[in-house]
């Protein structure tokens, strides 16, 4: 399927490309993640000189959270394409994206170079990755219809993968507080984020998601695990502004994670229910402290094992803007102010004492496999 509209183009697929060429279909339909490059390869459609195909990790996104794409790329026309550097376009690879109400998305960065410093070697194949919301206006909710188009100077005509579709939908809020900015000077001014627990539904179920905003900027989305029926979220924020929530993952396993203002994972961690002792955050009311009491700590490959991960990557290096109806683009904001210093180990002021920093990892939800060793 192709788009209604692509640089000219009508619904059968004819129409003109970027250097005046005439386009043509040059690839296969989205394909979802777990399909292997092979399977890509044998998808990739052959008409004429190239081949491209646009696939997505996932067809149902929550709002404002990076939806990450994979382009396709192969060279059946005998000679290497260089696509050039900078502001000099020998080539191009560039997307159209529809709405279910049949409008055009719009471009967030004209100037984007998708193919910066690319190098096509006759018989190639190469992957491009990037996230698709960082480049396009997707920020609301609907049905997102998206193709990738290719194209080069020296070529006779220009390429179009068929299409994938993108769903797009927000959560069901159920936690949120305000929170101060830690700032390097006492005499600076303090700005406040909200940091949001969502439930996203999707198959098979309910997903646990948290969210990191101000009134211009989403700082932070990511996935946390599956909700269970019955099971009650323990969120709270510690003395330097870190987000501490602890939720249930299986019948007496608890996931129990810590991020800061940026969305950055500072700790993670499992527990389980010993007998009546549930697991629950407690707050040191003198320094401020967040800490895990009742139940233990779960070892994994011992209590539990992880089957899957689904990664997820975090928008910390490039926030989102948030723009109300009607009003136009709001400028990226630089990374705010705030200690210098970790706030882990003996000396942290707000996660538990003695944990490992797992300050940079991309955290994703995972898939366990619990083993019930309560009668040992």
């Amino acid at each position: 399927m192709i788009p209604k509209r692509l640089a000219g183009c009508d619904a059968a697929g004819a129409g003109q490309g970027r250097f005046g060429r005439s386009v043509v279909a040059g690839g296969a339909s989205g394909l979802w993640s777990g399909v292997l490059l092979l399977g890509l390869l044998l998808a990739l459609q052959v008409h004429g000189q190239m081949g491209i195909s646009v696939s997505t990790d996932r067809q149902k996104y929550l709002r404002y959270e990076p939806i990450r794409v994979r382009v396709l790329l192969r060279n059946y026309s005998g000679n290497t394409l260089v696509f050039g550097a900078g502001t000099s376009k020998e080539g191009y690879v560039d997307f159209t994206i529809d709405t279910d109400g049949g409008f055009d998305v719009a471009k967030l960065d004209r100037t984007a170079n998708l193919t910066d410093s690319l190098i096509l070697g006759a018989g190639e194949t190469k992957e491009l990755s990037l996230i698709l919301n960082n480049l396009y206006d997707m920020q609301k909710e609907g049905v997102y219809t998206v193709s990738a188009q290719l194209g080069h100077r020296r070529l006779a005509n220009d390429y179009v993968s068929q299409s994938c579709v993108i769903e797009v939908r927000d959560g069901l809020e159920v936690w949120s507080r305000s929170v101060g900015m830690p700032t390097a000077s006492s005499a600076s001014n303090i700005s406040a984020r909200k940091a949001s627990l969502l439930l996203f539904h999707q198959d098979p179920g309910d997903m646990y998601c948290l969210k990191i905003e101000d009134e211009a900027m989403v700082y932070g989305v990511v996935r946390l695990g599956p909700r269970i029926l019955g099971g009650t979220p323990d969120c709270d924020v510690d003395a330097v502004s870190n987000i501490h929530i602890l939720f249930q993952s299986k019948s007496r396993l608890y996931s129990y994670c810590v991020y800061d203002c940026n969305g950055q994972l500072k700790q993670d961690r499992f527990y389980l229910s010993v007998g009546d002792q549930i697991p629950r955050l407690h707050r040191d009311p003198d320094i401020g402290r967040i800490m895990v009491i009742g139940g233990r700590v779960g070892v994994p490959g011992v209590d539990f094992e992880v089957t899957e991960t689904q990664g997820q990557e975090v928008l910390h290096s490039q926030p989102s803007p948030v723009r109300a109806v009607g009003e136009g683009p709001v400028a990226v904001a630089g990374q705010e102010e705030g200690p210098v210093s970790p706030v882990l180990g003996p000396e942290g002021q707000g996660i538990e004492p003695g944990a490992a920093s797992d300050s940079g990892k991309k955290k994703g939800w995972r898939r366990l496999r619990f083993w019930d060793r309560s009668g040992q």
